[in-house]
């Protein structure tokens, strides 16, 4: 059998498929726990050491950190969150209408979901800067296109936890300031300038625009994350929908024939060479994409694959750190050169969030968690709460209604668990729209495994 093998060059770029495949869901998995058992070690969060601080950097990373919890739960890894938030006692930044002290909201809320005792302080301080940004008249806080990222999911967040439309519009008339009035998208390409000081006729060494690699990730991203909790009638959600995926289309163009995209979206003559920031927000960004319907599978699955395999073939350590990653910086310029050795929390969080939904791509059986905890929740309809366990459940401790506890005084009727186990419907009442939490107690698996403390759900 002969391989065909098609070069195609845009701007000088060769995009090369060779028919790569993904690995296993087991060895994806793999790959994950090691890169964030080695973030654990490296910062330390105990009742005595704190590693980290309730800023955009530690968000960044704890975003993906508790992507991976959601996917592939364990007690260590939620102790590990939940002793990070208490050492910084739920705090945000000192600048709290700037966004970037906002991306720690989302793991917050993550967090709270996730932990079964519901202190609504958690999530409290975030709420009150979120609430004063809504109440506030100026919509230009977002200079930038970092902001998409860090501050977009926690306005579309605290919007469904207080079931506010407000939320939505505002985010909407920041969105549209930052795109549109501030003129940061440029939308005959579908890529982004990071602030005005590169909107044109600024141009690279080269003389072409600049898009920076690592600010288009923030903003596809931030559409992801966004996405994934905006109501499905919000009536902005088709605009966000169309950027997404004209951004995709652009970023296909672009990608290099290694599956990394350079630091330069616009020229690839500016500081060439990988760079994981970027090209795991793609990655991510792009399989979502496709696991949610809105991007093409056979149009962009190769190019996931080309970029997954291209971080974990070329970035990833043998020890677990992620390398060639861009340090703070603005524009491609800046915190030059990218080696192996260059690495910021945001490599090891982009790389969490991109493999989360790169494993849903890949074949075979998923491995389960070593502990007894709950896969998911998802409303049926308006009072049925269908729940879906790793693992069977024993019948009498699933079917008891003590078992769960909703805050926000819903009450759980009834408990019906299916014939193998693997899944319980809950008859609610007193429930309206908007976010709530789940906590689990008491409820053992049929192999004797009690359900994992402090286990809770969106």
């Amino acid at each position: 059998m002969y391989r065909i093998i098609f070069i195609i060059f845009f701007w000088g770029i060769a995009a090369v498929n060779n028919a790569q495949e993904l690995p296993s869901k087991a060895e994806v998995l793999a790959d994950l726990i090691k890169v964030n058992q080695y973030y654990m070690n490296a910062n330390p969060e105990t009742e005595t050491v704190s590693s980290g601080a309730s800023n955009w950097l530690e968000g960044s990373y704890f975003n993906g950190h508790m992507a991976l919890f959601d996917l592939h739960p364990t007690q260590e890894g939620l102790d590990y969150a939940l002793q990070w938030g208490i050492n910084n006692d739920w705090n945000i930044g000192n600048r709290p209408h700037e966004a970037d002290n906002q991306c720690v909201g989302q793991v917050y809320m993550d967090i709270y979901y996730a932990y079964g005792a519901k202190d609504t302080y958690m999530i409290s301080k975030v709420g009150t800067s979120v609430s004063n940004l809504v109440n506030r008249t100026a919509v230009d806080d977002w200079d930038c296109i970092d902001a998409l990222y860090m501050a977009m999911p926690v306005l579309t967040r605290y919007g469904i936890w207080n079931n506010d439309s407000r939320y939505f519009e505002k985010l909407y008339a920041l969105y549209h300031s930052t795109k549109v009035s501030q003129g940061l998208y440029d939308a005959s390409f579908g890529l982004w300038h990071r602030d005005k000081r590169f909107d044109p006729p600024y141009t690279t060494s080269g003389g072409k625009k600049c898009y920076w690699s690592r600010g288009n990730g923030w903003v596809f991203g931030g559409h992801v994350r966004t996405l994934k909790y905006l109501p499905e009638n919000d009536i902005h959600r088709q605009e966000y929908i169309d950027t997404f995926k004209k951004m995709a289309e652009a970023l296909k163009s672009v990608q290099r024939s290694d599956g990394f995209w350079n630091v330069s979206l616009g020229d690839p003559t500016e500081f060439p060479g990988q760079e994981t920031s970027g090209t795991a927000f793609f990655v991510y960004g792009m399989a979502w994409g496709i696991n949610n319907g809105l991007l093409d599978k056979e149009t962009y699955l190769p190019t996931v694959i080309k970029g997954w395999n291209g971080l974990v073939s070329t970035a990833l350590t043998s020890n677990g750190r992620i390398g060639y990653v861009q340090g703070v910086a603005d524009e491609p310029k800046d915190a030059q050169p990218v080696t192996i050795n260059t690495s910021r929390e945001y490599g090891e969080g982009n790389f969490l969030l991109a493999g989360t939904e790169v494993i849903q791509l890949a074949e075979g059986e998923m491995p389960k968690p070593n502990d007894f905890f709950v896969k998911s929740v998802k409303m049926n309809d308006a009072s049925i709460l269908k729940i879906d366990f790793f693992e069977p459940a024993e019948k009498c401790s699933a079917q008891d209604v003590s078992s769960y506890l909703i805050n926000k005084d819903v009450n759980v009727e009834y408990a019906i668990i299916s014939q193998d186990g693997l899944s319980c419907e809950l008859t609610l009442s007193n429930i309206y729209n908007g976010g709530y939490g789940i906590s689990f107690n008491n409820i053992t698996s049929v192999s004797g495994k009690t359900i994992a403390n402090a286990s809770g759900k969106y």
